[in-house]
């Protein structure tokens, strides 16, 4: 059996630049609880629904990251407004899947 889970997360593509290019998975806006669920080794799937918040639509998982570590930190200097959680993480080089062909083999899609 393998130890390790699968998460998919949901962000638009010009998000993922700035977390792949610093090496840190961050989800829903920078919450602590989903990523307490993550451990080392642990897979996230980014899907994309558009290319940035508001733009153009674009339907594609467009990244794969492994976790790295246990260790979850929160960014930014005390008193700043916005102190998002993240976990250290390891990009792999993929190709954009548009997620429209793949639907039927999708058994976690209703």
């Amino acid at each position: 059996m393998d130890p390790h889970r699968y998460f998919i997360a949901v962000t638009p593509r010009d998000a993922l630049a700035a977390a792949m290019a610093a090496g840190y998975v961050e989800v829903n806006h920078g919450k602590a609880a989903p990523l307490e669920r993550m451990r080392d080794g642990d897979a996230v799937l980014f899907y994309s629904p558009r290319e940035s918040e508001g733009g153009k639509a674009l339907q594609a998982f467009t990244a794969l990251a492994r976790i790295r570590g246990d260790a979850l930190y929160q960014a930014g200097a005390d008193g700043d407004s916005e102190r998002p959680f993240r976990r250290p993480a390891d990009y792999l080089d993929v190709q954009p899947a548009l997620i429209r062909p793949l639907i039927d083999a999708l058994a976690f899609i209703r």
